[in-house]
């Protein structure tokens, strides 16, 4: 009975594991293409909307622009300082029905 649930809690433990990598890597990839973007289109964003003044059009501009980079920061930051053990013991440590915790 031990063998089969350690089985089961090893397999639940990798399957997490393997889900935590696969979104781990596209937050990566996400905010990298975010900042190929911003590299890419900076000095055209200078000549081009940093001269104008401000008006609704160039403040949604740099709202969607600077957000959208702050969101990927804060997410790349949160997956990975967020330790993998408190993300795992949450599904696997968890009790189940009919199991009895010491």
């Amino acid at each position: 009975m031990s063998q089969a649930f350690g089985s089961k809690a090893a397999e639940e433990l990798v399957s997490n594991w393997e889900s935590f990598w696969i979104q781990n890597c596209c937050v990566v990839a996400a905010l990298a293409l975010i900042l190929y973007n911003h590299v890419s289109t900076f000095t055209s964003e200078v000549e081009l909307m940093w001269r104008r003044s401000l008006n609704s059009v160039t403040l949604i501009f740099h709202l969607n622009r600077w957000v959208t980079l702050m969101w990927g920061m804060v997410t790349l930051m949160y997956y990975n300082f967020l330790p993998l053990h408190v993300a795992v013991s949450r599904s696997v440590l968890r009790p189940r029905r009919g199991m009895r915790v010491h």
